[in-house]
């Protein structure tokens, strides 16, 4: 059975050493930008609209929309998805800050088993516990996912234990 819930109300200021970045809840706003940003990457977009309430934004110190990233809840898994940070914001920690958050949330939702797809990604995502598993070793809720029948099909997946 599938259980959809969001992070709720979500703020939260991540140091980067000079500057500070204000990760928030994505709203309605953000739609457009969002799914520019990921095609712009070669992200996925579908289900975003359907799983919104999981995504959240990076702003940095001057209010501008630099990263995105998102989570799908299935019960005690998740499938972390939608990480893109505008090009010109790259190699600053904007990614971390989004994947910390999302990693935090996720865990205090219940998350235990963290997944993702990626093609170019394995070594960094490698940095933060992530480890290659099989499609077949993923959880039943995560496998009903859009990325897993229709957009990542033959994309490596990985695994985080939280």
């Amino acid at each position: 059975m599938l259980r959809r819930f969001s992070f709720g109300n979500l703020n939260s200021v991540v140091d980067l050493g000079m500057q500070r970045v204000l990760i928030r809840q994505a709203s309605s706003n953000d739609l457009p930008w969002i799914k520019t940003l990921l095609e712009t990457n070669g992200l996925p977009i579908i289900g975003v609209e359907e799983w919104f309430g999981n995504f959240v934004v990076a702003l940095d110190g001057k209010g501008n929309r630099v990263g995105v990233a998102g989570c799908e809840l299935y019960k005690h898994a998740g499938l972390l998805r939608s990480v893109a940070v505008e090009e010109e914001y790259r190699n600053a920690g904007y990614a971390r800050a989004l994947l910390d958050v999302v990693l935090k949330n996720a865990k205090q939702k219940g998350v235990s088993l963290l997944y993702l797809f990626t093609n170019d990604a394995k070594g960094y995502f490698k940095r933060f516990g992530f480890e290659e598993v099989t499609r077949e070793q993923m959880d039943e809720g995560v496998k009903a996912s859009h990325e897993f029948t229709e957009c990542c099909t033959s994309c490596t997946a990985m695994l985080k234990t939280l």
